[in-house]
């Protein structure tokens, strides 16, 4: 074969397979079927409980909103606690802190400006992370809302011990 045959050769060759192309793509776009399964708490990878729902409570007392429960196999992190409803008699919220496996977390607050006898509905949004997850817990449901009543002040009358003394020494003189 002379030399000039075998240019035109392979300079027919590459513009025949550079008008057919390579077979490359550069995007694809394509349908999926993800199953997504509502489980109850107990079972949930992340357990978000209510422990004080109905409890009465006191100004100026700590409590427990939620009790966040980690079921994964790796240590996860709170990021973020929100107050979506009932933040006005809460303070000082405790809102960060690693969980690991196997293992709970109080998310906790100090109550604030609660009358004897309010009732306060509470709503929590707690954001958990780990290396691979991310899982917004919310109240948006009747069993992740709760509700806490102020405490009513106690009837019971103090006395004064020296009165009860001088009142037992008039007894036994007469």
């Amino acid at each position: 074969m002379k030399r000039r045959q075998l240019i035109l050769l392979l300079g027919g060759a590459s513009s025949g397979a550079m008008s057919i192309g390579t077979g490359a793509f550069t995007s694809v776009e394509a349908e999926r079927n993800v199953e997504v399964d509502v489980v109850s708490d107990n079972k949930a990878f992340v357990g978000y409980e209510t422990p004080n729902d109905g409890e009465d409570v006191r100004e100026d007392h700590p409590i427990t909103l939620v009790r966040v429960t980690n079921r994964f196999d790796e240590e996860i992190s709170i990021v973020g606690v929100q107050v979506d409803e009932g933040g006005e008699v809460l303070s000082d919220i405790s809102n960060s802190g690693t969980i690991e496996s196997g293992e709970q977390k109080d998310i906790k607050a100090h109550i604030v400006d609660i009358s004897p006898g309010e009732r306060v509905d509470i709503e929590i949004t707690v954001t958990v992370e780990g290396s691979d997850v991310t899982a917004e817990l919310f109240g948006d449901t009747q069993t992740r809302r709760f509700q806490i009543v102020g405490e009513e002040p106690s009837n019971v009358e103090t006395t004064d011990d020296n009165e009860e003394d001088e009142e037992d020494e008039e007894d036994e003189e007469d």
